[in-house]
């Protein structure tokens, strides 16, 4: 055999790659890989929740998804962790379920005025919110039981989003934009 018949051979290495990225592609489709998302949300209403201020939308920073992270704001792009679905609360209230974290948008601490938004998982004790629409489509997320509304404290990149008192400003008003993640 000259070098041109003879078989190629992989480092051990590159044996490993192509046989992880199969078997974990296997997990993934069988939704049994650690972290993994759906790809697909038919017969779902997806939507970003973006304000009508700034242009930017809610997410958990830097798109994790542990419990406690802040809420912030963020430029629009068709991520999970920028993707939200209402989730109807027997009093007719809504929590707001993140697509990507399946975590609830609720309020780090207590519920006063200048309080974080945070994610939480869903628990009897889930924080629900009232949705106040305006006759231009645009809407105040208010606090279940209370005269807070979501704020959003500027349009930098992760700035946090808290609760604050009706104040007229547009920075509690928010918008949706329907989507469908891509991740």
């Amino acid at each position: 055999m000259d070098d041109a018949e003879q078989p190629r051979r992989l480092s051990p290495r590159r044996r490993f790659i192509p046989r992880f990225a199969a078997a974990a592609s296997l997990l993934v489709a069988a939704g049994l890989f650690i972290g993994a998302r759906p790809q697909t949300y038919e017969g779902e209403e997806t939507f970003a929740i973006q304000n009508v201020e700034t242009g930017k939308n809610i997410r958990p920073k830097g798109g994790r998804s542990f419990e406690g992270n802040s809420v912030v704001v963020y430029n629009l792009h068709k991520w999970g962790c920028l993707t939200w679905r209402y989730v109807p609360a027997a009093d007719g209230s809504v929590l707001l379920a993140n697509v990507y974290s399946k975590k609830m948008l609720g309020v780090s601490g207590q519920t006063t005025p200048g309080a974080t938004l945070a994610q939480y998982a869903r628990s009897s004790s889930s924080v629900s919110w009232d949705i106040e629409e305006h006759a231009d489509g645009s809407f105040l997320i208010r606090l279940h039981g209370t005269q807070l509304y979501v704020t959003a404290t500027s349009g930098e990149i992760n700035s946090a989003v808290v609760l604050a008192p009706p104040n007229g400003s547009n920075l509690q008003n928010w918008r949706l934009i329907k989507q469908k993640p891509w991740i």
